[in-house]
C-alpha cells in the first residue's frame, strides 16, 4: 500500500481498513486467496491498529491489484 510507506507504526483509520479489504477482495475474486484465507485476513484487518499490521495482510499479493469496493445499496426515489 503506497500510503503506508514510512508510516508503519502510525495508526490506521476506517478508510484504511476498507482499502485493504478492497485489495483482499480483489485477490479473492481473482483466485489468489481461498475463502478461508480471505475470511481470516479480513478478520485480522478489523483488529489491526497500525500500517505494519495492515501491510502484512497484503505483503504476499501482487502490488497494483484493483481495489474492489462493495456494491453500494440501490436507492430509488419514491417521488
Amino acid at each position: 500500500m503506497p500510503a503506508a510507506a514510512g508510516h508503519g507504526h502510525l495508526g490506521v483509520a476506517h478508510f484504511d481498513r476498507e482499502q485493504v479489504i478492497g485489495v483482499l477482495t480483489a485477490a479473492f475474486v481473482q483466485g489468489m486467496l481461498g475463502k478461508e484465507e480471505f475470511d481470516l485476513r479480513v478478520g485480522q484487518v478489523f483488529v489491526s491498529r497500525t500500517w505494519t499490521e495492515l501491510d502484512a495482510l497484503t505483503a504476499d499479493l501482487p502490488s497494483g491489484l484493483p481495489v474492489t469496493r462493495a456494491p453500494q445499496p440501490y436507492l430509488r426515489s419514491l417521488a
